[in-house]
């Protein structure tokens, strides 16, 4: 986490300071950053229902259940990569060196590291993941909370085909895992009523998905009253959007945002040219229909970040904007819009309210600084969310833990130093646990940024995550 944050207001931060008031559009992903859900309840869900269409459909084990849940969800961390091949999962310092490995999920000892991947114990595909910062042929990344479920799934796997079948050279169930996933969150498996996800979702909402504080709709309202364009970009389809907006955000959802985005495939959806994805109608009697112009308050599919760039130069009759995005993910979220588009971004990261037991050991490294107008955040973490989020087993995603205790001397260094915690770093203005705790702050409210030296995240800990009521 940060080791020093000094948020500064009305006018006074450095040349390293971040402002929403100098922004003409404010974008949002939808899923874990305007929507959240109840994720201890959501993991079971999608855990719960791949395995049971594996067993079902592809013959797999129905030992697949039989785990121990306390057990699946310590192994659960946002930011292992899976290795296809070798069933491996590694947790990545920022230069490639393997923190820690689990073969299954059994943990590696480092001579098991060493012995697979050498003394220097860097990962082969590591450059190939730093370039694009997305999955590669031979590995997977789990670094959202719909997919940690998935890699819990894909370690479980490993361990039953080599309790039953003996320990293969290659492991080859990969492809059984995107089946389950198109036949879970494909296009029509919503309003189809396909999978077992969707159908539990529209059964019963309110176990699964928080509705949206007063607060952050407040917000909303006023980022609009203050002439900012708002507009959502979302990988979901239209009918899960409309479902899930609604009963987070009200019947009137839609008159939040200028624009909404749904099945944008991030991160294409910021490098693509306009002529390879026009945008698309998604509601209405010609939803699909190819659409050259963009109207507010309407739902739209696909589509390029460039022509939605191009129509908010429209609609507020300027040529150069300024455009900040709010998101969850790492690598569809945060790296893609920073470095395709020159967009700002702000990581909304849960891990920084679940993880700050991991903070207190390092405590004196830390000068937080509680703003005077701090907001009281409705909509935290419940202690089994928090379990679910940080693990035990594999440490923290922000720093790499066994080093940490090696190394008193240099705080900083230590703290900060996993490769997906260098992504946020490298390519976020501010990270927050949730759009909750900015809402309460006036808009030309200046935070300490990212710098190579320092992390914006905001509050910083450990002082400053508590919770008043």
């Amino acid at each position: 986490m940060a080791a020093k944050v000094e948020p500064q207001e009305n006018g006074s931060g450095s040349e390293n300071s971040f402002c929403l008031e100098d922004y003409d559009c404010f974008g949002f992903d939808m899923d874990h950053t305007v929507v959240q859900y109840h994720l201890e309840a959501v993991f079971k869900l999608i855990y719960g229902s791949f395995a049971q269409y594996l067993i079902e459909k592809k013959g797999y084990d129905k030992h697949l259940l039989d785990e121990k849940y306390s057990r699946l969800e310590d192994f659960s961390l946002r930011g292992l990569t899976f290795e296809i091949k070798t069933g491996n999962f590694v947790k990545l310092r920022q230069d490639g060196y393997i923190i820690r490995a689990c073969h299954g999920m059994t943990v590696m000892s480092d001579s098991e590291i060493e012995a697979c991947y050498g003394k220097e114990r860097i990962w082969k595909y590591f450059k190939d993941l730093k370039s694009k910062v997305h999955h590669g042929v031979y590995y997977k990344c789990f670094e959202n909370f719909f997919d940690m479920p998935i890699g819990v799934l894909c370690a479980r796997i490993v361990d039953i085909i080599d309790e039953t079948q003996g320990r293969p050279q290659t492991y080859t169930f990969w492809p059984d895992i995107f089946d389950t996933l198109m036949n879970s969150f494909g296009p029509k498996c919503f309003s189809e009523h396909r999978g077992y996800f969707f159908s539990a979702i529209k059964e019963n909402a309110k176990k699964y998905i928080k509705k949206c504080p007063d607060d952050v709709i407040r917000w909303f309202k006023d980022l609009r009253k203050a002439g900012k364009i708002l507009f959502l970009v979302t990988q979901s389809y239209i009918e899960y959007t409309r479902f899930l907006m609604e009963w987070a955000l009200g019947k009137d959802w839609l008159d939040l945002f200028d624009l909404v985005v749904t099945d944008a495939k991030k991160p294409d959806f910021f490098f693509a040219k306009p002529e390879e994805r026009p945008f698309k109608i998604a509601d209405g009697e010609n939803e699909g229909t190819i659409c050259k112009s963009l109207e507010r308050h309407h739902c739209y599919s696909q589509g390029t970040a460039i022509s939605l760039e191009n129509t908010v130069k429209r609609l507020l009759n300027k040529d150069n904007l300024k455009i900040v995005f709010f998101g969850d993910s790492p690598k569809s979220d945060m790296y893609p819009p920073f470095k395709y588009r020159g967009w700002d971004t702000v990581g909304i990261l849960e891990e920084m309210e679940a993880e700050e037991v991991h903070f207190q050991k390092h405590s004196s490294c830390y000068q937080a600084e509680i703003p005077a107008k701090r907001q009281k955040v409705t909509m935290h973490l419940a202690k089994e969310e928090k379990i679910i989020v940080a693990s035990k087993q594999w440490g923290s995603f922000f720093r790499d833990d066994k080093q940490d205790e090696n190394d008193a001397s240099n705080c900083h260094e230590a703290i900060v130093n996993t490769f997906w915690a260098d992504v946020i770093r490298s390519h976020c203005k501010l990270a927050i646990p949730l759009l909750d705790y900015i809402t309460d702050l006036p808009l030309d409210y200046k935070f300490q940024s990212f710098s190579k030296t320092k992390l914006g995240f905001y509050p910083s800990p450990p002082s400053t995550v508590v919770h008043e009521h």
